[in-house]
């Protein structure tokens, strides 16, 4: 069985070739927005029939992860991207993870410079010992450049912390705006404003839930300042950087 392709479907196959693996929601969130969730499923399922994306679940109540198939190799080759090895994801909530967070980045009222997951960094030769789990960059008045980790409490609360003072001390020739912690557990950031709070430089770290992010744009005010010891007030990420929501965007003027 073949499938014409559309232009929307070559952006989300390369899409899944950038992010390794997208959930179903993923997909509907970035390229069906005003489709029903049925409408979504049979698309993929028409591409996956004819080999431009494969499709994974781990049990039959999961929600069904997509990436770039093997017939999507010429295609994929005209934009630079490669298909990557369909392996199961061995993290899928960390990956799923960040990927929201590409998402919420990528669909936000700031122009984007890029971003980078942990998986891509390892080609662009990364220099620095700590490797951020993504790095991206908006154009909020001046390029703003964040590292954010994914902290799914599966390292001790000394490790990230370090890693954390890592990026506060200053990565060489990288200079980098703010650090941005996910969390599924709230508790944690508590637990990390009181690691760092003592120390003292003009670098913020942003801590927000992945529950509170997911399905949300970076605009949204969802994220606290764990450097400022968890500010109560939630803020959009543009102001806690220090920069200028673009004109007419929805945000302009939140608190």
């Amino acid at each position: 069985m073949t499938a014409r392709l559309t232009s929307r479907d070559r952006a989300l196959i390369a899409k899944c070739a950038i992010c390794r693996w997208l959930s179903t929601g993923q997909v509907r969130r970035l390229y069906f927005p005003r489709a029903t969730l049925n409408a979504v499923q049979k698309r993929l399922r028409k591409l996956a029939t004819a080999g431009f994306v494969i499709s994974w679940r781990d049990h039959k109540m999961a929600e069904a992860l997509h990436a770039a198939g093997p017939n999507a190799k010429k295609m994929l080759e005209k934009v630079q991207l490669t298909v990557p090895r369909a392996e199961p994801p061995r993290q899928r909530a960390h990956l799923v993870g960040i990927n929201d967070l590409r998402i919420a980045v990528e669909t936000g009222p700031y122009p984007v410079s890029y971003f980078f997951a942990s998986w891509q960094l390892a080609g662009l030769d990364w220099p620095h010992r700590v490797v951020p789990d993504a790095v991206f960059a908006l154009q909020v008045g001046t390029k703003h450049v964040v590292v954010a980790e994914y902290d799914r409490s599966t390292e001790n609360m000394r490790m990230l912390a370090e890693k954390i003072n890592a990026y506060r001390a200053g990565l060489p020739d990288f200079p980098v705006a703010a650090v941005l912690v996910i969390v599924d557990d709230p508790a944690r950031l508590g637990r990390l404003a009181r690691r760092i709070r003592p120390r003292e430089g003009p670098l913020r770290v942003l801590g927000a839930t992945i529950g509170a992010l997911r399905g949300k744009d970076i605009g949204t005010p969802v994220f606290r300042n764990v450097s400022g010891g968890l500010e109560s007030v939630l803020q959009p990420l543009a102001e806690l950087i220090g920069g200028h929501l673009p004109a007419g965007s929805p945000h302009e003027g939140s608190a």
